[in-house]
């Protein structure tokens, strides 16, 4: 029972994972533009600058935009860090 729970805990966070993508992935291409990046961040009150350092972290391969294995790799290892 142990296991499952932990992989229905797994898939709950890969879904969630995935809406947030979704959400920063404006026109549905796979990637995460900076302008996209840009645009959502402000919503949430970054600034151009903020968004900007922001992307640099998670553009782990430097092509200028973000794939979703890129932003969940580091979604993974943001919650790894903050549940330690």
């Amino acid at each position: 029972l142990k296991e499952l729970t932990g992989e229905v805990s797994l898939v709950k966070s890969q879904a969630a994972e995935d809406q947030v993508f979704m959400m920063f992935d404006k026109n549905n291409d796979g990637e995460i533009s900076m302008t996209e990046f840009q645009q959502v961040l402000g919503e949430l009150g970054a600034d151009k600058r903020e968004a900007h350092e922001l992307m640099q972290l998670v553009d782990t391969n430097r092509d200028g935009s973000v794939s979703a294995a890129e932003f969940k790799k580091q979604v993974s290892c943001y919650l790894l860090r903050s549940n330690t």
